[in-house]
């Protein structure tokens, strides 16, 4: 199991692998996450939004999902917190 401070770093480590094109960090936004039984959800934003490409702005920025169990971290997608666990299995022992 990981703690909170964990399930954060592990979020933002996804974060600045798979949101290359932002032109700047990203940043967790503290008040909006939430944490459950399974793990946490991680809200965020680009440090500077007028550093990030216009096209890109109007994707807009899908929270991550962070396994309490293995500390994997997944984005939610449009299907929800609770789709995204019904797709990847969440209740599986990984």
């Amino acid at each position: 199991m990981i703690t909170a401070h964990e399930a954060k770093t592990a979020a933002v480590e996804w974060l600045l692998r798979s949101e290359e094109d932002l032109g700047t960090p990203p940043e967790i936004i503290d008040d909006e996450s939430q944490e459950y039984p399974w793990g946490w959800v991680f809200f965020w934003a680009p440090a500077d939004q007028s550093k990030v490409p216009p096209e890109r702005l109007e994707w807009g920025f899908m929270p991550i999902m962070v396994n309490r169990k293995t500390g994997r971290a997944f984005p939610v997608g449009t299907v929800g917190v609770t789709g995204a666990l019904f797709g990847l299995g969440w209740d599986r022992e990984e």
